[in-house]
């Protein structure tokens, strides 16, 4: 009995995909508990860790550029994205702390917090885009766009929707600040030792 080889020809395209769709064929996502207490979970995430231990990374490129940086913190896609040295970050929320390189021990939860920190250390920003543009030391900011243009003024605490959220034509450098309330001091761009309550 003889078979027809036509028979077999539709069997080839399913052949053909079920390799096609092993999880070995498709783009790498990390998944694992790695050496030094790492623990990671996202495409690309931790992807040129070296020597840096104690790090979390949860999201799709979530310290991705963590080499030997340790005790970092990242959930969420692009979280902590350039950190390479900075330690003891936290980073919860897309893009949160997304610029940090050296800073260190800055907490950022919410959306764009603290997003374009470089170097800045020991900043608090919480809700969406709160100190998104600082590079200062030492700031406290709760609430939507607290702080949001604060480029290197430290010491400062605001909390608020807005509160010295600034202007977005004029670099906010003032340091030693205190807003509490719905945009309070959110004009305040050069002033020092400031106190506002409404």
């Amino acid at each position: 009995m003889s078979r027809s080889p036509l028979r077999a020809f539709p069997l080839i395209p399913f052949a053909l995909a079920y390799f096609a769709l092993l999880p070995q064929a498709r783009a790498a996502c990390q998944d694992a508990c790695l050496a030094n207490f790492n623990t990671v979970q996202g495409d690309n995430a931790l992807v040129n860790l070296t020597t840096g231990f104690s790090n979390t990374a949860f999201g799709a490129n979530a310290l991705l550029s963590v080499t030997s940086a340790s005790g970092n913190t990242a959930v969420g896609v692009d979280a902590l994205y350039h950190d390479t040295t900075g330690y003891v970050d936290t980073a919860i929320g897309e893009f949160s702390l997304f610029g940090n390189t050296t800073g260190i021990a800055n907490t950022a939860v919410g959306a764009g917090a603290l997003e374009v920190n470089t170097t800045g250390s020991n900043n608090t920003a919480i809700g969406q885009s709160a100190l998104q543009d600082s590079n200062g030391n030492n700031n406290t900011a709760a609430g939507y766009n607290a702080l949001f243009f604060s480029t290197t003024g430290s010491n400062n605490t605001a909390v608020g929707s807005s509160a010295m959220g600034g202007n977005p034509d004029i670099q906010m450098t003032g340091s030693n600040n205190t807003a509490t309330g719905a945009t309070t001091l959110l004009n305040n761009t050069t002033g020092f030792n400031n106190t506002a309550t409404g």
